[in-house]
C-alpha cells in the first residue's frame, strides 16, 4: 500500500470525455542521474472510466469532490526502484498537460 499523491490540478471529466483515448498517460524515473520514460500509452489502454465508475457506484454518478484513482500501464523496462518519480497526462487535443513528481527516499529493512 502506498501514497497516492495526484497533480495540484484536476480536469472536469466532462472536458475530456469527448476525446478520451486521445489522452497521453507518461510517467519517468531517475536512473544515474538521468530522467528516462518509466510508462507510456493511451488511456485507451485502460478500462474506461465510465464503466469503472458504473461499477463503483450502481450506475450512479461520483459524489461531488471524489476522485477515483485505478490503472496503470506497464513499465518499460520492467519495475524497479527510483530516487524520483514524475508522471503526466497529457491532452494533445485541447494541447495541455497534468503533472506531478515526488521524491522517493528507501527506508532501512527491519528485522
Amino acid at each position: 500500500m502506498c501514497d497516492k499523491p495526484i497533480a495540484a490540478t484536476v480536469w472536469p471529466f466532462e472536458e475530456v470525455a469527448d476525446h478520451w483515448d486521445e489522452l497521453v498517460l507518461r510517467s519517468f524515473i531517475h536512473e544515474d542521474g538521468v530522467r528516462v520514460t518509466y510508462q507510456e500509452g493511451k488511456v485507451s489502454a485502460l478500462l474506461d472510466p465510465r464503466d469503472t465508475i458504473a461499477g463503483f457506484g450502481g450506475g450512479k454518478p461520483l459524489a461531488d469532490g471524489l476522485a477515483m484513482l485505478c490503472g496503470t500501464l506497464p513499465a518499460i523496462g520492467g519495475v524497479r526502484a527510483s530516487s524520483r518519480f514524475e508522471a503526466e497526462l497529457d491532452d494533445p487535443v485541447l494541447g495541455r498537460t497534468l503533472s506531478f513528481g515526488y521524491a522517493i527516499e528507501p527506508l532501512p529493512i527491519a528485522g
